[in-house]
């Protein structure tokens, strides 16, 4: 089976793409990423032949249109608002955040996407002594304001404290964009990390790695809504071996049930391709038994 996906930055479509390619040979799977700045999509359809394509919903142009009169293939389209009822084919699913539900009929095929442990990026981080930290804090997919602006001025005058990511910020602490390696290396040597963007703290949970988060999804997250609720967290996690390893294991118990391979799996049980489903769950129990 030719899976397609686009080359485009966008997590999900990468995170899908690393999970298909890591259970590839399982399922005799061919996931091919499409290099969109490259390849136009007729071109794409008749060198690559696939029978599911990743799309965005900026490409459901005309160039579609006449794929789909020459070509046998199912789509899952990551989309902002509801697809047109005039194109020629269907999606099999639509992508779509949480917060966009309302603006989306009962009647169409969603499957609404939430923050996961990236597994593939994550599952070989190494504590790296050069890379070491009380406090770790990842800028990228952070919505920068005048409060966390503060949040960090506090962090980075008070603990032993490394920033990276994305989103440059203007702090001696801050050290640049990572690449996927040091990025997990970088999480996986920190004591605590601080979680502004609402993924980081399912990547650090699941290397055992604690994450307070700014805006929490779970019930059972360490939160804070001000800097002192931030500074008697960051004591229990450094100084109460207890509370600290109570609230690792807890929060790996979550992270191993909620991974890009759990999602991966979803996106193929709703095309009924429950093998790939079944493969990827498989695989999950295996690397965390």
């Amino acid at each position: 089976m030719n899976i397609i996906i686009p080359n485009f930055p966008i997590p999900i479509f990468n995170n899908i793409a690393q999970c298909l390619e890591t259970i590839k040979a399982d399922r005799s799977l061919k996931p091919l990423l499409w290099q969109v700045d490259n390849k136009p999509m007729l071109d794409m359809f008749h060198e690559m032949n696939p029978s599911v394509i990743f799309l965005h919903e900026s490409q459901l142009d005309q160039a579609f249109h006449l794929a789909c009169q020459d070509y046998n293939f199912r789509y899952i389209v990551l989309a902002t608002k509801p697809i047109p009822s005039t194109l020629p084919k269907p999606p099999e699913l639509i992508l779509i955040h949480p917060s966009l539900r309302n603006q989306f009929s009962s009647t169409d095929p969603i499957m609404e996407i939430f923050p996961a442990a990236n597994v593939t990026q994550m599952h070989n981080a190494k504590f790296d002594p050069t890379l070491q930290s009380d406090i770790l804090i990842n800028t990228t997919g952070v919505q920068m304001s005048e409060q966390i602006n503060t949040i960090l001025t506090y962090l980075a005058g008070n603990y032993n404290t490394k920033i990276i990511g994305s989103n440059p910020v203007f702090f001696k602490q801050y050290l640049g964009q990572t690449n996927m390696i040091d990025g997990a290396n970088f999480i996986k040597s920190t004591k605590v990390l601080i979680d502004f963007n609402q993924h980081d703290f399912w990547d650090s949970s699941y290397i055992n790695i604690p994450a307070i988060s700014y805006m929490p999804t779970h019930e059972s997250m360490i939160a804070f809504n001000n800097i002192d609720e931030l500074k008697k967290n960051i004591t229990s996690l450094l100084s109460n071996k207890l509370i600290r390893d109570k609230y690792v294991q807890e929060s790996f118990n979550l992270a191993k049930a909620n991974t890009y391979f759990h999602v991966t799996g979803n996106v193929f049980k709703k095309l009924k391709e429950y093998a790939i489903e079944s493969t990827c769950k498989s695989y999950m129990e295996l690397i965390t038994k």
